[in-house]
């Protein structure tokens, strides 16, 4: 009977039938007439909730998408036919317009591959979660799905905090970002974002040159995990005598003939800034402080300090 004013569902083309469309408008629509548009029998959200329970607001979950949480089924879905899940478009256009302002922004920046493809669905859940974000599981839980990351700490090794946390969006962005890999700034400020001390020492004091640099943490510092205490890349020797050759005649020279393997340089040296020459720490003993290591310390053989 509808279907001699309505065009019939079945008729589309579509790929998917709604099932009630298929000559039982009467479980959706009211024949006479009511207050809601498209003579529904009743509100969306309720009459889809009929046959579709436990979704969305009704799940329990405390995330709800918008659209659900207001019972706007209809933003997302076709009523009566449609292709897969009976959506109103695919993938990325149909996400895009809601959040077109993100995929504007992301348009010319490097995109996380699920992302570029257009598939949200990789990372978010369309109707409600217990994570933020409509994320399927925990942040590090769903990264670690596409991403290996190789962990080693020893026992003497450390490990990055947020890595710990599995907060893997504290330094990453998930969708976009200007500054590979995917991070949310340059290293240097990325990380002078959480250690605020080592900020305030590079801003007032004489910067460490690759400190000072925007990715220069990187120099030193691994961003996961170490076999070496506060992720260094390498042991400490390897990791100063990169730079610095440890057994020069001016090295030598100011070290009391000792060359760099028979030291720890964080003993004598602060590795980010100081005000003082020769990047020494702030607190010292006195004889070091007025530089008469020769106090407490003998010379290597041959050599005058």
């Amino acid at each position: 009977l509808c279907v001699e004013c309505h065009d019939d569902p079945a008729d589309s083309g579509a790929t998917v039938l709604h099932e009630p469309a298929l000559g039982d408008c009467v479980e959706c629509h009211d024949a006479h007439g009511t207050g809601r548009q498209a003579l529904l029998a009743a509100d969306e959200d309720d009459l889809c909730s009929e046959c579709h329970a436990g979704i969305g607001s009704r799940s329990g979950l405390p995330v709800v998408h918008s659209p659900v949480a207001v019972g706007r089924c209809s933003s997302c879905h076709q009523p009566h036919a449609g292709d897969s899940q009976l959506l109103v478009a695919q993938g990325q256009e149909l996400c895009e317009s809601c959040h077109e302002g993100m995929f504007g922004v992301a348009a010319n920046l490097t995109q996380h591959e699920p992302f570029a493809a257009g598939d949200c669905a990789t990372c978010h859940v369309p109707h409600a979660s217990e994570i933020d974000g409509l994320l399927p599981a925990t942040t590090g839980e769903l990264c670690a799905n596409c991403h290996e990351v190789e962990i080693d700490q020893a026992a003497s090794g450390s490990m990055h905090e947020p890595m710990v946390e599995g907060a893997c969006t504290a330094c990453h962005q998930p969708h976009a970002s200007s500054v590979q890999p995917f991070l949310r700034a340059q290293s240097g400020a990325l990380c002078t974002s959480c250690h605020e001390t080592i900020k305030t020492q590079l801003a007032e004091e004489v910067a460490h040159l690759p400190a000072a640099e925007d990715d220069g943490c990187a120099t030193c510092h691994l961003p996961h995990s170490s076999a070496e205490a506060s992720l260094l890349a390498q042991p400490i020797l390897e990791t100063c005598t990169d730079c610095h050759d440890g057994e020069s005649p001016a090295f030598l020279e100011h070290h009391l003939g000792l060359p760099a393997s028979a030291m720890d340089c964080r003993g004598c040296h602060d590795p980010h800034a100081s005000q003082m020459a020769g990047m020494m720490l702030a607190q010292v003993h006195d004889p070091f402080a007025s530089g008469d290591c020769s106090l407490c310390h003998e010379a290597a053989e041959g050599d005058t300090p």
